[in-house]
C-alpha cells in the first residue's frame, strides 16, 4: 500500500508516543502540501530532536516488552519463527525489527525491506488471533479417558481394625467418559457454566497392608489385603486459559464397593468381608501434551479418596482371631455402630479406612 512507508510509520509511532506520555510536545502534522514522503524526506528528516528520541522509546519499549532474548538479526529470526509456527514469537521480533528499522533516519528511503517484514508481522498477528479463538473455543462436548497411576492408603488406626498395619502403595486405573454441560453456540455459552463437564468414571485399586517389619517375617502374607471398585459421579471445571496446557477442577460422590480380608500371624485367612459405601473424590489435573488435529489430550491427574468401610463383629466372627496386638485395646476406644444391635446385643465394630491420594496420567479422546 502507498501508505506503508518508513517515513510514515516513524511520524506515526513519534506522535504516537510523544501525545500518550507526555500529552503534550511536538507533533507532525501533514498538510495538504506535504503529504508525500519525498517532502518529509527532504525537510524533516532526522525529525525534531524531541520526536527522534520518542521514536526511541516506543522502539526500546517494542524490544523489553517480552522475555524473548535478542537477537542480532530479528528480521531472520521473525521468519524462521513464522515457519515453525511460533506466531507469538514472529509477530514480536518482526515489532522489533520494524520499529528499530525506522527509528534509524538512514532506513526512512528504503521501503522494500520494511514490506518484507510487515508482511511477517501481518502473517504473525493473523496466527496469534486463530490460535487464541482456538484456545478460547468451547471445544467438543462429549470424551472418554483411561487413567493409571500411583496410589497411596494412608495407615489405619489399630484399635479401628485391631490390626498395627503400615500404609500401603499400588497402582490403580480407571476409564470412564465426560459430557459438557454447555451447549455448542457461537458466543460460547455463559461464563462458567461453558466450562463446566459430568464425569462418570470406574476405577479399580488393590492393597496390601504389612505389620511392623518387627512382626512379620520376609515372604509372609500381609495382615490385611483390599480391593476397591469405585463407581464415581464427578463435576469438572476447566477453565478457559490462553495456553495449550489447560487445568481442571473436580470433585462428586462416589460407591465403592471394598472387600478386606484379614490374615493371621500364621499366614492363615481369618476373615473376609466385602460390602458398598459411600464416599468422596476430588481431584485436579493439567494437561502435559494436547493435539487438536487427533482430539487426543494427556493429562497429569492427583486424586483424593474419601470413603471407610464398617462392619460388626458378628459380620466378621473370625476377623480378631487375625490381630497382632499384644493386649486388645479397651472397648472405649473401639468403633461403636448402633446398627450392630441388629446382629448381637454389641455396638463394638471394625473400620478399613481407605483414605488416600492417587497421581497418575490420563489419556483423554474428545469427540
Amino acid at each position: 500500500e502507498a501508505s506503508r512507508t518508513p517515513m510514515r510509520l516513524a511520524r506515526m509511532a513519534a506522535n504516537q508516543r510523544t501525545l500518550v506520555r507526555d500529552g503534550i510536545g511536538v507533533v507532525l502534522v501533514p498538510t495538504a502540501a506535504n503529504e508525500r514522503d519525498d517532502e518529509w524526506l527532504r525537510v524533516a528528516n532526522p525529525l525534531p530532536a524531541v520526536s527522534e528520541a520518542a521514536l526511541r522509546d516506543v522502539a526500546d519499549a517494542v524490544r523489553s516488552r517480552t522475555s524473548l532474548p535478542g537477537s542480532p538479526a530479528e528480521d531472520e529470526a521473525a521468519v524462521r519463527a513464522l515457519r515453525s509456527e511460533d506466531h507469538f514469537e514472529a509477530r514480536e521480533r518482526a515489532a522489533r525489527w520494524i520499529f528499530a528499522y525506522v527509528a534509524d533516519p538512514a532506513n526512512r528511503q528504503a521501503r522494500a525491506p520494511l514490506d518484507a517484514q510487515l508482511d511477517v508481522f501481518e502473517q504473525a498477528t493473523r496466527g496469534v488471533e486463530r490460535e487464541r479463538r482456538i484456545l478460547m473455543a468451547t471445544g467438543r462436548r462429549f470424551g472418554a479417558f483411561v487413567q493409571g497411576g500411583f496410589h497411596r492408603v494412608k495407615e489405619n488406626l489399630p484399635q479401628n481394625t485391631l490390626l498395627i498395619l503400615d500404609g500401603s502403595n499400588n497402582v490403580s486405573f480407571a476409564a470412564g467418559v465426560r459430557m459438557g454441560l454447555f451447549w455448542p453456540s457461537e458466543g460460547g455459552g455463559w461464563p462458567v457454566w461453558r466450562d463446566l463437564h459430568l464425569r462418570g468414571a470406574y476405577g479399580y485399586a488393590r492393597h496390601t497392608f504389612n505389620g511392623p517389619p518387627a512382626q512379620q517375617q520376609e515372604g509372609s502374607e500381609p495382615r490385611m489385603r483390599t480391593r476397591a471398585h469405585r463407581i464415581s459421579g464427578e463435576l469438572v471445571y476447566r477453565p478457559r486459559v490462553l495456553s495449550r496446557v489447560r487445568p481442571h477442577f473436580r470433585g462428586g460422590p462416589a460407591a465403592f464397593y471394598i472387600t478386606a480380608s484379614a490374615y493371621d500371624t500364621e499366614d492363615r485367612l481369618r476373615e473376609r468381608v466385602q460390602g458398598w459405601e459411600l464416599g468422596w473424590v476430588l481431584g485436579a489435573g493439567m494437561d502435559a501434551w494436547s493435539s487438536r488435529s487427533r482430539n487426543l489430550r494427556l493429562t497429569v491427574m492427583f486424586d483424593y479418596q474419601v470413603v471407610s468401610t464398617q462392619f460388626c463383629e458378628a459380620e466378621a466372627p473370625f476377623w480378631e482371631d487375625a490381630t497382632n496386638f499384644i493386649e486388645l485395646p479397651p472397648v472405649d476406644n473401639r468403633p461403636q455402630s448402633q446398627r450392630c444391635l441388629n446382629f448381637s446385643r454389641s455396638t463394638l465394630a471394625y473400620e478399613v479406612d481407605l483414605e488416600g491420594f492417587q497421581a497418575g496420567l490420563a489419556l483423554s479422546y474428545d469427540f
